[in-house]
């Protein structure tokens, strides 16, 4: 089979055809997810995927401004943060986030309404908070395009199904088994829920920010846990939420709890008297509320955490470490990725998860070193390399240029060649030449008078 299908003249338009009989199409938003996919497993693969709704995503960022949404922030994209001197940490791109902000259902309709942020252009970056690749595609409505990743693409040619997005860990593990038993495709179950067991595990969870996953599913989900509870039971069990929140106050307080959970010893612990407003919040969603605790696979990986050891925890950072300590990079970016995130180089490893193309490149670990040393003692010029999506060679010779200028000009210059670089075009190569002229025009500003010389000529 091959996706060329997705390159036809008419496609979107015998997609939107197909569709309507279930349900009057707008002509604004984005009509995604699983509906577009499987109208074009139909097209490739010949055979009947269900139809279970029309997903429909409304960018309503006007209306949310005084607004307060919880639900998990989705992004494709990390930035590195940094001001002058400070240490850099990793933050999403506020370019190209989303959060969904409520949703609506008339019929087939299902109406989502998000709150992204303004400098977003098209749909397209909503596909990348999607948590399987199989559901990658999807319409803009207000100009009749498709859009779909690389991902999916893949998927359609070959039904191998893979989790792409671990916001909301729970509800993705729940949902592969009822995508493998509609989409009638392949997938390596075991690795899939060993990779959705680990922001499940208490020992991540307490390090984790609600702001960026998504850990507990109501009855919908809950009745769907039941349905394919056969498959899943082996993998997780279902926890409540008061239960899953008493063990995350134990585990981040230190309480120890005696094997009997009503033994006396567990209620004269200070640290266990959990205080009443606490648990009145956690009783109102005690009901409603569930999530899932890992059973099969409940070690942390430690893979993983030597590569993420330090740097924060967010869905995107995870994935990143993922895909390259269990080779789902091709096996020569994955061997150079090694050499850059398996060391202690804290931070060339930032930049790593920050952007694969980082590593993209020649070199050996003595280069790493190098400008890993130089990075450390400047730290300014991290955010400049992220920004700038300067490979590991690109941005050792640009250490090195800067070097030339320290040797000749003392390194009280830093500050000026950190401020010449703000002002230089991406596209332009930094040279020795250009630093020297970019500081040579600073230092005739700091050499005009702060304020005008007075006349004591009398």
């Amino acid at each position: 089979m091959n996706s060329d299908i997705l390159k036809e003249k008419n496609i979107v338009d015998r997609i939107l055809n197909d569709l309507s009989k279930y349900g009057e199409i707008p002509n604004k938003g984005f009509l995604s997810g699983g509906a577009v996919a499987n109208t074009l497993m139909g097209y490739v693969w010949d055979g009947e995927y269900p139809i279970n709704d029309l997903d429909i995503f409304i960018d309503d960022t006007d209306n949310m401004l005084f607004r307060t949404v919880t639900t998990p922030l989705r992004s494709n994209k990390l930035i590195i943060e940094g001001d002058g001197y400070m240490v850099t940490k990793l933050s999403y791109d506020h370019g190209s986030n989303y959060q969904i902000a409520s949703v609506e259902r008339e019929g087939f309709l299902n109406t989502i309404f998000i709150h992204s942020a303004r400098q977003n252009v098209g749909y397209s970056y909503i596909l990348n908070g999607f948590d399987f690749n199989c559901c990658q595609v999807g319409i803009d409505l207000d100009n009749n395009t498709m859009c779909y990743t690389e991902s999916f693409e893949n998927f359609l040619n070959n039904k191998q199904l893979e989790v792409t997005a671990i916001y909301t860990p729970a509800h993705t593990a729940i949902r592969l088994f009822k995508k493998l038993d509609e989409l009638k495709c392949y997938c390596n179950v075991e690795e899939s829920m060993n990779l959705l067991s680990q922001p499940l595990l208490m020992e991540n969870i307490i390090n984790l920010s609600p702001r960026h996953f998504g850990l507990y599913f109501s009855t919908k989900y809950k009745e769907m846990y039941f349905t394919y509870y056969n498959k899943i039971r082996e993998y997780f069990k279902l926890t409540k939420f008061f239960d899953h929140k008493k063990s995350m106050w134990n585990l981040r307080n230190g309480v120890s709890q005696v094997d009997n959970s009503n033994h006396v010893a567990n209620w004269l612990n200070p640290n266990a008297n959990i205080p009443t407003e606490v648990l009145s919040n956690w009783a109102k969603n005690n009901d409603i509320m569930w999530t899932l605790t890992p059973k099969k696979y409940v070690d942390v990986d430690p893979e993983i955490r030597k590569v993420l050891f330090g740097i924060s925890f967010n869905p995107l950072t995870f994935m990143n470490a993922y895909n390259i300590v269990k080779g789902k990079t091709n096996k020569k970016l994955k061997s150079k990725a090694e050499k850059v995130v398996m060391g202690d180089y804290y931070l060339c490893k930032v930049i790593s998860l920050v952007d694969n193309n980082f590593y993209n490149c020649d070199f050996d670990s003595s280069h790493v070193k190098e400008l890993e040393s130089f990075m450390d003692k400047d730290r300014w010029v991290v955010p400049y390399i992220a920004k700038n999506r300067l490979n590991l060679q690109e941005s050792l010779n640009l250490s090195r240029e800067i070097k030339r200028v320290y040797n000749n000009e003392g390194e009280w210059v830093s500050e000026l060649v950190s401020g010449y670089l703000t002002t230089v075009n991406k596209f332009y190569k930094v040279t020795y030449e250009s630093i020297v002229e970019g500081i040579r025009k600073d230092k005739e500003k700091f050499c005009v008078n702060l304020y005008e010389p007075l006349d004591f000529s009398d």
